[in-house]
């Protein structure tokens, strides 16, 4: 008989496995209500869905954060349900619109990560496992909570996604796993810098759409949408971690991370090993870098929400911060010196059950090291690591800067404890 340490060892290293035999595939980007059946079914009674960043939350619209208010008031607005701020804020405490957590639905969303079914979504298909994930646009004004500037989600729904979705369908998919590797090599970290990888998506999904034979209007304004919006890149890195993991969601006696998700009221974590639950706690503040307002006023800390948003996905598959030393660019933005992004990557280094085999990091001279695994968070004492943005607590503000945040250790022993609890160790 094995012993129970064995037994860890054994499911462990079976989640490595599955994370290093993923292979990636973007096959689409159509209306969420097409591929996200819970959209249809919420539709056949009446009702409509949003869908939301972190973990699951209850008690209706007002137990949200504020930015996620603010994002989810930029859907109605969006998806015409409602004329005005004020109608949208009716409808949403009406009990007419249905709330779900993304990861629920095997999708993701960063910072109110609000879904709707007009939205349309990224579809990574992860064809070593037939598993699909799902990820929204990552925008400039409303997933930070600004319901005041629609025009890149619109953008989005009427031109870029659906010339994008023609050009994937037509070609069979898009294989992205080179491209996160090159990208990494480039000096991304995946998270707050996704630069280079949206050039190199750029380049691939501009051959498929001339292909395709996507007119050239809708070609020239996705070009430049995503020279503009950078941060769009952020959703392919999302989409990307989040279909690596599914496959390994449900591996009984594991202890490692396979979802970390903040809602700017709770974080949230899920274990390989304990069959999707999430387990929470109060969400974190951030240690922000505050950018100024239109007026050249600074933000405060008073102001910012505590930390928000589906991206942790990242981190939970060895991209983001544990690698910011091969990304220093983002340093100032970020506001940490070149000692913290080492004490990062050996942190993790010793959280961390094993190694990636494709997913190599120059400036460390080796590869990604992934799969965080609670029990040694605990042993060593070592909150994993997230760089994020920051919105304002109020809605309809949005971004007030961005900085670095930690598992809090109390959400860590809630999880080692529940898997002692179930395995009886």
């Amino acid at each position: 008989m094995l012993s129970s340490s064995d037994k860890i060892q054994q499911a462990n290293d079976k989640v490595i496995d599955i994370l290093n035999k993923g292979e990636p595939w973007f096959v689409g980007a159509p209306p969420a209500k097409e591929v996200i059946p819970f959209f249809n079914e919420c539709s056949s009674q009446g009702k409509h869905l949003i869908t939301h960043a972190g973990p699951p939350v209850s008690g209706g619209y007002d137990a949200f954060s504020g930015p996620v208010q603010g994002s989810m008031i930029g859907i109605c607005l969006f998806e015409g349900w409602s004329k005005t701020v004020e109608e949208a804020v009716s409808l949403l405490k009406s009990g007419k619109i249905v709330f779900r957590a993304n990861h629920t639905l095997d999708g993701v969303g960063s910072m109110a990560g609000t879904i709707s079914e007009n939205m349309p979504v990224w579809v990574c298909e992860n064809r070593a496992f037939g598993t699909k994930s799902f990820a929204r646009l990552s925008d400039r004004f409303q997933q930070f909570g600004n319901y005041n500037v629609l025009d890149e989600v619109i953008l989005w729904r009427d031109v870029i996604a659906p010339a994008m979705d023609k050009a994937m369908k037509k070609k069979g998919g898009i294989y992205v796993k080179p491209l996160i590797e090159k990208a990494l090599q480039m000096g991304d970290e995946l998270h707050n810098r996704p630069d280079a990888l949206v050039t190199l998506f750029t380049q691939e999904m501009t051959i498929a759409m001339l292909e395709a034979d996507v007119d050239h209007k809708s070609i020239i304004t996705t070009i430049e949408f995503f020279k503009t919006v950078v941060w769009g890149a952020l959703s392919i890195a999302m989409a990307v971690s989040k279909s690596l993991l599914l496959p390994a969601e449900d591996v009984p006696h594991s202890t490692i991370i396979t979802a970390i998700c903040r809602n700017g009221n709770e974080i949230g974590i899920r274990v390989a090993g304990l069959e999707k639950e999430f387990f929470t706690h109060a969400a974190p503040a951030v240690d922000c870098n505050y950018i100024c307002d239109a007026q050249g006023r600074r933000y405060t800390k008073e102001e910012a929400c505590n930390d928000l948003g589906d991206s942790a996905i990242t981190e939970t598959v060895g991209f983001g911060a544990p690698i910011l030393l091969g990304a220093m660019a983002l340093a100032p933005f970020l506001g940490v010196t070149r000692k913290d992004a080492e004490k990062y990557f050996v942190d993790t280094v010793k959280v961390s059950h094993g190694k990636s085999t494709s997913y190599y990091v120059p400036v460390f001279e080796t590869y990604l090291p992934v799969g965080l695994d609670i029990m040694k968070c605990y042993q060593h004492n070592i909150q994993p690591v997230i760089d994020t943005a920051v919105s304002h607590k109020v809605p309809g503000i949005g971004i007030v800067g961005n900085g670095m945040t930690f598992i809090p250790m109390e959400l860590i022993k809630k999880a080692v404890d529940a898997y002692h609890a179930k395995y009886n160790e």
